[in-house]
């Protein structure tokens, strides 16, 4: 899932009292004035959102500096002031030089002044509280010092992230804690046309596509409104009560592992449980909404209370959905009452959250709320299938969205059943470390779809989808030559080396989309027979390619590249570096 704190979360924070943090806000809060709980909404009376907020709650910002490689002669030879020495001993750490490393013979000072390379500088968001290991994306730009013209093709050496101060680029130092690291494959707006002069300099802009991994965790913690050591210890033994469980009890975390640690009378850390790693957002949402006294009477009271709003038609049902939600399985015979509920948005909140609860039943109403063309949150409802690939529950009615009239509908329903490993999804390429290719049965038109963001993944909508003939097609940025006659059986394709221009000797090819973009991507190695099997393309440049190619109707499909919903905020919160346009 794209790493956010999700915008309730916010509002949440909002109603409860300003924020007034910053990432580097470290001390102890002064007493703050409370809100009459008169005046709170319904989903905050009561839960922890009333009595704190979440410290340092938005991404941190990281920033770095690195060597991309691979661009023949469109780099430069230029090294900034002050970014030469930092440059030469972090390829010395990666072991340039080394036969180990394939580089033996060459030094660090050939690699940065070889036209095949340009110096970046990174910026990336770094989600807070996510675990070591985790990705993200990360984006990088030539340095405007330097004459470097395109970075299409390239690939970042390995590069270290920091912390960037305020959103600007840290001055580059071996001797700052590291918090992420980063390489791989540089993909660039395949909607940019390299011969528009106004286009060309977006040429230097790219990002790699969940490239970075967090090798430091920035902790969540949250700040009491007021000083109260009492309620801080009642709120921490709440949150440990209600997240530390024993092992195998279903949702919660191993033994004895303390999730919540009070370190002031007005501070608790979190630390993110084992079973919430790979949806830690979704456990800082039920953080905030859990009722802070664990009193059975007064929880029976909090809870119908809830159920009561629930029928109100202007209530806003996901936030009081969550409260029953972080209250635990207890609460699921009031979210089953509204399963039924006239009001549609109540009992499809209900049923995610008895459904997230363990309630296989629920699924019967989140499949209902789906398959309802006029359902005004549909896309959110198949998005929770897929959360849930084990529940049987509406595999039918998802192979049936396939085929549906809205590209949105199609995809999200498509995500839900590769999460099912469903028949009607086949993984046809997967080349570790570059990226996967799935093709997916369906009777609809043709489409083609990449994605951007956290992983690389091509997902052709029809088998067997052709490369029309006869052909002769060139990249815009003359990389490849694809050519063909109508009595052809096969695509003969071949591309420039970019370090010698040359042209690399003809493949032959199938004629279909599969086919060329395995000879596209895979490496440039030879057969038993001495040919070539693959042209090393990267990720970026065939996507490019299969966007001209759909644009001309060389191959019959829409294309469609994924688009990132908060493309906006993570460049926001990244070192201004550019931002690659999209299309309309």
């Amino acid at each position: 899932m794209p790493h956010k704190l999700i915008s309730v979360v916010l509002a949440l924070w909002l109603a409860a009292g300003p924020t007034g943090c910053s990432e580097s806000s470290l001390k102890h809060r002064g007493p703050a004035t409370m809100p009459s709980t008169a005046s709170l909404p319904p989903h905050v009376q009561g839960t922890i959102a009333q009595y704190a907020r979440l410290d340092r709650a938005w991404d941190i910002s990281l920033s770095g500096y690195g060597v991309v490689v691979g661009l023949g002669t469109k780099g430069s030879s230029e090294v900034p002031p002050g970014v030469e020495k930092y440059l030469t001993e972090v390829l010395l750490k990666n072991k340039i030089g080394l036969r180990s490393t394939g580089t033996e013979g060459l030094t660090p000072a050939q690699i940065l002044q070889d036209k095949d390379t340009a110096i970046v500088i990174i910026g990336a968001s770094m989600p807070i509280g996510s675990p070591v290991g985790t990705v993200f994306d990360v984006y990088v730009s030539a340095m405007p010092q330097t004459q470097t013209l395109s970075l299409v093709g390239g690939h970042l050496m390995p590069a270290e992230l920091v912390i960037a101060p305020g959103g600007v680029a840290a001055p580059p130092s071996t001797n700052v804690q590291r918090f992420g690291d980063v390489s791989g494959a540089v993909f660039i707006n395949p909607f940019i046309d390299p011969n528009s002069a106004e286009q060309s300099g977006k040429l230097r802009e790219g990002r790699i596509i969940g490239g970075g991994t967090v090798t430091k965790t920035v902790s969540v913690r949250l700040s009491l409104k007021e000083k109260d050591y009492g309620l801080c210890v009642k709120i921490m033994q709440r949150i440990n009560e209600r997240f530390t469980l024993q092992r195998g009890s279903g949702d919660g975390d191993m033994a004895g592992e303390r999730v919540a640690n009070a370190v002031g009378p007005d501070l608790i850390e979190l630390k993110i449980p084992m079973a919430y790693r790979k949806d830690y957002t979704r456990f800082l949402e039920l953080v905030m909404h859990l009722p802070v006294s664990s009193d059975g009477s007064e929880c029976e009271a909090h809870a119908r209370r809830i159920a009561r709003e629930m029928q109100q038609p202007t209530a806003n049902h996901r936030e009081l959905a969550l409260v029953w939600e972080a209250m635990g399985r207890q609460m699921l015979p009031l979210m089953q009452s509204q399963y039924a509920s006239t009001n549609s948005t109540a009992a499809f909140y209900a049923a995610c959250a008895g459904l997230r609860l363990g309630d296989a039943d629920a699924a019967k109403i989140v499949v209902k709320c789906a398959s309802n063309a006029n359902f005004p949150l549909r896309l959110e409802a198949l998005e929770e299938l897929g959360r849930h690939p084990t529940v049987a529950a509406g595999t039918d009615a998802l192979r049936a969205m396939i085929d549906d009239d809205n590209d949105a509908v199609r995809l999200a329903a498509y995500e839900a059943l590769r999460a099912r490993r469903d028949e009607t999804v086949a993984r046809q390429i997967d080349l570790p470390g570059l990226f996967v290719v799935d093709v997916v049965a369906c009777r609809r038109n043709y489409v083609v779809y990449a994605t951007q963001t956290l992983e690389r993944k091509i997902v052709i909508f029809g088998q067997n989808v052709p490369v029309e003939r006869p052909i002769f097609f060139t990249m815009n940025d003359e990389t490849v030559v694809i050519d063909a006659t109508k009595t052809d059986d096969k695509l003969s394709v071949s591309r420039k080396i970019p370090r010698t221009g040359s042209w690399s000797e003809q493949m032959k090819v199938q004629a279909d989309v599969v086919s060329l973009v395995r000879a596209l991507g895979s490496p440039a190695d030879q057969d038993d027979a001495g040919r070539i099997k693959g042209l090393s393309l990267s990720y970026g440049q065939i996507v490019s390619l299969l966007y001209q190619m759909c644009k001309q109707r060389d191959i019959p499909a829409k294309f469609v590249l994924q688009q990132s919903p908060e493309s906006a905020r993570m460049y926001q919160g990244a070192v201004t570096i550019g931002r690659p346009d999209s299309p309309e």
